[in-house]
């Protein structure tokens, strides 16, 4: 499907006016930066850090609590303010470390190569 140069659908020909694709004309209408990186916060990086550094020291895993204890920026509420436990902090980084169990018996891992 394609889109006129007049941004109303039409059908695409040799005489009609210029036609270019959806995915064309919504790349052309985002705004400046869309696509640039977003910056990752020092926190994060500096919990990454602490995660990989007490998993290194502990490569068959910790429990959650444990993990919590080490790596107090688990609890610090920016970094938390997006996730509703640190449960869920951490199983949004897989590259970083993997969860396994449930509750209680939940246990920190390295990631999965």
């Amino acid at each position: 499907m394609t889109v006129e140069a007049t941004g109303a659908a039409g059908p695409a020909g040799p005489a009609g006016p210029a036609v270019r694709s959806y995915r064309d004309a919504a790349l052309a209408n985002l705004p400046p930066g869309f696509h640039s990186p977003t910056p990752v916060d020092p926190l994060v990086l500096k919990l990454i850090g602490s995660l990989r550094d007490l998993l290194a020291r502990y490569p068959t895993g910790v429990s959650l609590t444990k993990a919590r204890r080490s790596c107090p920026l688990l609890l610090h509420p920016h970094i938390l303010k997006n996730h509703p436990s640190v449960r869920h902090l951490l199983a949004s980084m897989p590259s970083v470390v993997q969860l396994q169990g449930v509750g209680v018996q939940t246990r920190v891992l390295p990631p999965v190569s």
